[in-house]
């Protein structure tokens, strides 16, 4: 079996005598002294012992430029001024990327971010100090909650860079108005009666600022992990359980087929809503059974 590589000006032209012609090695090296600047593609042929050959293409076309340096990046990493976590950002945080470049002459360097697949809110500034870059930007609340990516490209670059080189990166968590810190107390019997399931009672809220703390765990070992939850009491007829408590949960991982808890009570309905956001409905009657302490765990656990 053997192959041919050509090389294609930008109409589909072969340009010059092939670039390599073997039997084995599937890679190679080529002067491009004698080609001329411009956007190229490749044509190869493969024939058998036959001679029944047959055409491929590369699916991207190249640009050769001789007479423009390209540089390269380092040092790129990500963080957040939050004064909890550097890996954490909340609407008013400032939100910094980092980078060094080969030369400070970069040729019109753009620095695309976005936070849960959406471009942020808030413009972009670019500055540098020589070979030293820094892109950043203020959090909106409007910023969609998840994690943060990014696109540093120009002109001169090799090609366009994707991730930190430390590992670093920054969460986006922006909290509901109405979901102020609490102590995490549930109390089912402390709130008017007048409310139905359209328009509950909020009694009782918690933010759990440490769930960056198992980032580094691999997807087959990640838990079900509670960020914030709100409880809300509400009434709807029913002969087995008027008094109801509706838990919203937010955090991460959550699984079809989770099984919420308060304490050892299991609830009668599970709601999973995306793989970060569940509701689970409570029958209050049920809570305040042999209830000594209002205090109790709130759990999520995925099916095995």
């Amino acid at each position: 079996m053997t192959y041919t590589i050509n090389l294609l000006d930008f109409g589909g032209n072969e340009v010059g005598p092939a670039l390599v012609s073997d039997t084995g090695d599937t890679s190679f090296l080529w002067d491009i002294s004698t080609v001329e600047n411009g956007e190229y593609g490749l044509k190869g042929e493969v024939c058998d012992d036959s001679a029944v050959c047959v055409d491929f293409y590369l699916d991207a076309s190249f640009t050769i430029s001789k007479a423009v340096p390209i540089y390269s990046l380092s040092a790129i990493s990500i963080s957040s001024d939050n004064e909890t976590d550097s890996g954490l950002a909340e609407a008013g945080d400032t939100v910094e990327l980092l980078f060094v470049s080969t030369d400070e002459n970069i040729s019109n360097p753009e620095v695309l971010i976005y936070s849960g697949g959406y471009s942020v809110v808030n413009p972009i500034s670019i500055s540098n100090e020589g070979n030293i870059w820094k892109a950043s930007f203020v959090v909106n609340e409007g910023d969609a909650e998840g994690s943060i990516s990014f696109v540093i490209r120009a002109d001169n670059l090799d090609f366009a860079y994707l991730d930190s080189t430390d590992g670093s990166y920054v969460l986006i968590y922006n909290e509901e108005d109405e979901e102020d810190e609490g102590e995490g107390d549930i109390d089912p019997d402390n709130s008017p009666a007048e409310n139905n399931e359209d328009n509950p009672e909020i009694i009782g809220t918690e933010i759990d600022n440490s769930f960056l703390e198992n980032e580094e765990e691999s997807e087959e070992i990640r838990k079900a992990k509670i960020i914030s939850w709100k409880a809300l009491r509400y009434e709807k007829p029913d002969l087995k359980c008027v008094q109801r408590l509706k838990l919203e949960i937010k955090g991460k991982y959550f699984e079809k087929g989770a099984e919420v808890k308060i304490g050892n009570l299991k609830a009668f309905d599970v709601d999973r809503k995306s793989s970060k956001k569940i509701v689970a409905k409570f029958c209050i009657e049920k809570l305040l059974e042999n209830q000594t302490n209002r205090k109790r765990n709130i759990s999520v656990a995925n099916p095995d």
